[in-house]
């Protein structure tokens, strides 16, 4: 399987996965992103093995090597179409390749419309085809905690424990979406206070697919695209979400609000109490 994303190619022979870049393998062909694709990556060679990444004219833009796991990754590579991946051993090609714009609008809107529960682990798809991995904690099943009692009465009132919930994105490249609770994360907080949140964890981390680098570009697109995705779903409250985090989750999300500004966010931040829940961003204290 062959991907590319935010100015990257990667390769992979069936579990492959690329963030920003272009993947190659022997099944699916798909596109990639980039003003400039930053990295390209492989799953599925031989270890050691060589590919080529061959422009639309023919030219050999990058020859690398896959390392132990069978990955390979290029990087800096120009937004274009005609890019195939040439394997050194045997003269296997890719079908062509597109690198996209890295610009925040997707080129295919109709990944928004993908069904994510309301409850639980499960994977959320970016524009690349690449999985996050996310887990969705409503208020009365909080991270990490056993949830209510079934038939436990639930309030309809200010604290909002019937959907749709106003709701919180948890992004990071921490542990965030482990079924048995978010490592470092404070969603248990925010579900105590009624908010539904869906914790995320970035490409490359923990069991997401694609490969990770600090604050790139595809963290703020892959951002867009949880954030529009997990807005359309029927549980969230007008259809708005906000984001919080600490440390890395934090700057992460500050970067996609600053950055591209997805459509489906409410204002920035809510101070520490969360007086204003239902209309900003929760940060950390």
């Amino acid at each position: 399987m062959v991907r590319a994303a935010g100015g990257a190619v990667a390769i992979g022979a069936g579990s492959a996965v690329i963030e920003n870049c272009v993947v190659i393998g022997t099944t699916t062909m798909s596109t990639a992103i980039g003003r400039r694709m930053s990295h390209r990556r492989r799953i599925g060679l031989a270890p050691s093995a060589q590919a080529s990444l061959i422009t639309s004219l023919g030219k050999t833009l990058y020859t690398q090597t896959a390392d132990s796991l069978g990955g390979l990754l290029f990087r800096n590579v120009p937004r274009g179409s005609g890019y195939r991946v040439l394997l050194s051993s045997d003269g296997e090609e890719s079908a062509p390749l597109t690198v996209h714009s890295d610009g925040a609008a997707p080129w295919d809107p109709s990944i928004y419309s993908q069904t994510i529960s309301d409850n639980g682990y499960q994977y959320l798809t970016t524009r690349d085809g690449t999985k996050l991995a996310i887990d969705v904690h409503p208020p009365t099943d909080p991270a990490g905690e056993p949830g209510l009692p079934p038939g436990t009465p639930l309030p309809n009132g200010p604290t909002d424990y019937l959907p749709p919930y106003p709701t919180l994105i948890e992004y990071s490249g921490y542990g965030y979406a482990d079924p048995a609770g978010p490592e470092n994360g404070i969603a248990v907080l925010a579900s105590l206070m009624g908010f539904a949140v869906v914790d995320v964890n970035m490409r490359g981390t923990g069991c997401s697919g694609g490969a990770f680098d600090f604050f790139e570009p595809l963290q703020n697109l892959d951002g867009y695209d949880v954030i529009e995705t997990i807005a359309q779903q029927p549980w969230v409250l007008d259809h708005k979400v906000g984001m919080m985090g600490i440390s890395y989750g934090l700057s992460a999300s500050s970067s996609c609000r600053n950055s591209i500004r997805p459509r489906s966010r409410r204002s920035r931040h809510c101070p520490p109490s969360m007086r204003q829940r239902r209309r900003c961003t929760p940060v950390a204290p």
